[in-house]
């Protein structure tokens, strides 16, 4: 069943999120909460002075990192370690160097020389993860587009598909990918199945974070998401 608890800002939204979870928890489902990481500790702190130790003790509230890690760690996982952050930076740093050697970069050539631009670059390359934009697919972006966006796009792929290469020639994997790949791993071995879901606390879901969802909505047995919606102060539940 997927279900919404929809209100306005100063609603009663999270009375009822906290009542739907405790009557889940009563009737002995196995209950997973998946809220922001900023709001882990104390949404954590309400729902043990709701529910008291027993019931708490009972359930998972998680974020979709955390999720994903135990996906990873119950279920296994695809061939290569994580790189930490100073590998990554030391990959971004060579896939830049190769392109400075190279002399390839169309728009980007001044920036390359400046030592944070490494940091700018993982920025960047951070918002393609999560937006679950290959190499590949920027590359065929750019048979759409002219002019200065080009370089753009041409100087980013190449220096992306650069840091990918170098991670996995050395058997490494992004970080950023956790969620995907866990999302992966859930849909292939049915890990979400009979699970009672809610989703609290988010204002939207990366592109990610959808493949997960995706994967949690295809198998458990009952999904509910809080909604804020206008600045009313009513509440309800729709299903």
């Amino acid at each position: 069943m997927l279900r919404f608890v929809e209100g306005g800002i100063g609603s009663d939204k999270s009375s009822v999120m906290l009542k739907l979870i405790r009557d889940s928890v009563l009737a002995k489902n196995d209950v997973l909460i998946i809220v922001p990481d900023q709001f882990s500790f104390e949404y954590d702190k309400n729902l043990y002075r709701y529910l008291g130790a027993k019931l708490f003790n009972s359930i998972k509230v998680l974020s979709f990192n955390r999720l994903a890690e135990g996906i990873i760690a119950k279920k296994g996982s695809q061939r290569g370690e994580y790189a930490d952050d100073n590998t990554k930076l030391l990959m971004m740093h060579l896939a830049i160097k190769k392109i400075k050697k190279e002399k390839t970069a169309l728009y980007y050539k001044k920036q390359l020389e400046k030592p944070n631009f490494i940091m700018n670059a993982l920025d960047i390359v951070k918002d393609f993860r999560q937006s679950q934009i290959s190499p590949e697919q920027l590359n065929g972006a750019q048979n759409n587009i002219t002019g200065t966006l080009l370089e753009k796009i041409s100087d980013l792929n190449a220096i992306y598909s650069d840091y990918c290469s170098l991670l996995c020639e050395n058997d490494l994997k992004d970080s950023l990918t956790l969620i995907s790949e866990a999302a992966q791993i859930a849909d292939k071995s049915g890990y979400f199945a009979g699970k009672v879901v809610f989703v609290d606390e988010f204002n939207g879901f990366s592109a990610d974070e959808f493949s997960m969802l995706e994967a949690i909505v295809k198998e458990c047995g009952d999904i509910t998401f809080s909604l804020t919606i206008g600045n009313g102060n009513n509440s309800k539940t729709k299903i």
